[in-house]
């Protein structure tokens, strides 16, 4: 009998090598969009939560070198249309100068308000000022009673078809009441 020296494949063996092929890669690819769909939305989160971090740090940095705080609490929409303004006033150091500050919250927007205006940042939802007296249990309205300051800013961003919150909170003491 005659045998035949086969060398390489059948057709069905490759249609069968390539459809497996086909489907291995399919999966990989729907894999890896996933990987980065999410990676995208955890660097917009990550993004968002260090947006409101560096508001309350430049915040809290001013609070703590203020000679006294002016004024604060909320209004009707100024700024921007619309909305409430939430703001805090300030006599921040500057050297050995005291400069009125004003940090104000309008129109889903962070500003300061030194020499000229600057956007801190945008998309925020809410921005709450609490004045506490020297306890640290007991609110108080009256800024000159003021010993400590919580700041609250929240932060909303839509990523597709998501919606993400985050809210920074930081208490500052305030330095002409430091013993």
């Amino acid at each position: 009998m005659k045998t035949r020296n086969r060398e390489g494949f059948s057709l069905v063996e490759m249609m069968i090598a390539v459809s497996l092929v086909g489907i291995v890669i399919g999966m990989s690819t729907s894999g890896f969009v996933a990987l980065a769909r999410s990676s995208s939305i955890a660097k917009q989160c990550s993004d968002m939560h260090a947006d409101l971090r560096i508001v309350v740090e430049v915040m809290s940095k001013d609070l703590m070198s203020a000679s006294e705080v002016l004024a604060y609490g909320e209004s009707a929409g100024v700024l921007g249309g619309g909305g409430g303004v939430s703001y805090v006033r300030v006599m921040a150091q500057r050297g050995t100068n005291a400069v009125p500050v004003y940090y104000i919250y309008s129109a889903n927007r962070v500003y300061k308000f030194e020499t000229s205006a600057k956007i801190l940042a945008e998309d925020v939802t809410g921005m709450n000022i609490v004045m506490y007296e020297d306890d640290g249990l007991t609110v108080t309205t009256t800024p000159a009673d003021a010993f400590s300051i919580d700041i609250t800013l929240t932060m909303q961003k839509s990523v597709g078809d998501m919606d993400f919150d985050d809210t920074f909170q930081s208490r500052v003491m305030l330095r002409n009441k430091q013993e």
